[in-house]
């Protein structure tokens, strides 16, 4: 937040300095641009998170299936396992290809609204070049600025809401690390059990299976 904070009063500050009107203009494209870039990584990002969910539970199945070949061989449910993974995939494939027109819808909007903003610019900056109000070069230099950061506004506000699952991760490893075991290996009775004789005996009784 603070990053995106001092972005935009940079990128504003430049802007104003070099041709007011232009600047002005770009400044309510800034909120714009910025959307887009939330709706394009979250588009990105939460294609592949689906996508791998959505796999997962096929993917179990099958390893399962693998992992235990003699058996389903023995028992002739080959048939059995191959259907209920394509079900998986079927089931898949459906939310697979719903976040697929998501992401698409989502980066079509982005992309108008980028190109929009940068036509917006250089048509507006080639008529106040063109009236002696600024300059080619201030023209650039504030489309630049502003359409470059709110870009970057947009991605980074996007990753804000990761900060909390950030620290929380960071605050379990370090708990882990700086845990203090109740067992010390280097205790002189650490070893006391080598000189004991541990004798038992195991019975089953009643005992039944059975293949389902």
């Amino acid at each position: 937040a603070v990053v995106a904070f001092f972005t935009v009063v940079t990128a504003l500050t430049i802007g104003y300095i070099h041709c007011p009107m232009l600047a002005l203009v770009l400044t309510f494209t800034f909120p714009l641009v910025a959307l887009g870039g939330v709706m394009h990584m979250r588009a990105m990002v939460g294609d592949s998170k689906a996508t791998r969910r959505a796999y997962e539970s096929g993917g179990m199945r099958a390893s399962e299936a693998v992992a235990n070949v003699r058996t389903v061989a023995s028992l002739g449910r080959e048939k059995t396992f191959s259907g209920e993974y394509c079900t998986e995939l079927v089931a898949a494939g459906k939310l697979v290809r719903r976040r697929a027109l998501y992401a698409a819808l989502s980066s079509a909007v982005t992309q108008f609204i980028q190109f929009g903003t940068w036509a917006l610019a250089f048509w507006y900056g080639g008529i106040l070049v063109a009236d002696g109000d600024c300059n080619t070069q201030d023209m650039f230099i504030i489309v630049i600025a502003i359409i470059f950061s709110s870009q970057q506004v947009g991605s980074s506000l996007l990753l804000i809401t990761n900060v909390d699952a950030a620290v929380d991760a960071v605050d379990s490893i370090l708990s882990v690390l700086n845990r203090v075991s109740l067992l010390d290996a280097e205790a002189p009775t650490a070893n006391a059990i080598k000189d004991v004789a541990i004798t038992g005996k195991s019975k089953f009784q009643d005992v039944q299976f059975e293949y389902p």
